[in-house]
């Protein structure tokens, strides 16, 4: 999750926040989100070629060239919609991170704040209430006030986190993405077990 940044001069933010507690229901991997399954290979079918760059097609998802490799062993792989079906909720591409050979995290951004909303409504439909459901109020320098969320979903073999906490300089700065990232146990202590290392490798003050 990226650092969060402070609150800028002149912009106020206010937070009234709440927990909501309950069981999430029996869901065993493999879970699919928009067709790409946890715990299996990424099998989506490369992107074509065009004649300027990588053409998107038309009528499936397809999978973008040259994934990134991550310091804690995964390989970042980007999945794009084409413009005909992608959710009006969702950004232009999932992103899918790969361990050996199987899916260990799905992701995706959410446009803007006004989206927030309808995701929060999708995922509860799919999964369920949260177990746990932060609401804030962020207002701007100009005095625009945004309500934003962070929720979370649990799983015997999954977990599904909804981050759309922001600070007022965010949105000065013109930044109000929201992500939403489904993941294995497994993914979540590789990426613990690594960025336990790298702080203890940091130097000491």
């Amino acid at each position: 999750m990226p650092p969060r940044l402070g609150i800028a001069s002149g912009a106020i933010l206010f937070a009234i926040t709440y927990t909501t507690m309950c069981f999430g229901a029996e869901k065993e991997i493999p879970e699919k989100v928009f067709g790409i399954s946890l715990g299996q290979p990424l099998t989506a079918a490369r992107c074509p070629k065009g004649k300027v760059g990588i053409a998107l097609p038309t009528t499936f998802l397809c999978l973008m060239p040259d994934p990134i490799a991550e310091p804690w062993g995964a390989k970042l792989n980007a999945v794009c919609f084409p413009d005909s079906m992608r959710p009006d909720f969702v950004g232009s591409c999932l992103v899918a991170h790969v361990v050996g050979n199987r899916v260990e995290s799905v992701g995706f951004d959410i446009p803007s704040m006004r989206d927030q909303d309808r995701a929060l409504t999708e995922l509860r439909k799919k999964y369920g209430e949260p177990v746990r459901l932060n609401q804030s109020t962020v207002q701007s320098k100009l005095g625009a006030r945004f309500l934003v969320y962070e929720a979370e979903w649990i799983f015997p073999e999954f977990k599904v986190e909804f981050d759309g906490s922001l600070t007022a300089e965010n949105i000065v700065l013109g930044s109000d993405r929201t992500t939403v990232t489904v993941f294995t146990d497994r993914y979540e202590k590789l990426r613990e077990t690594w960025l336990a290392h790298k702080k203890a490798a940091e130097p000491k003050f």
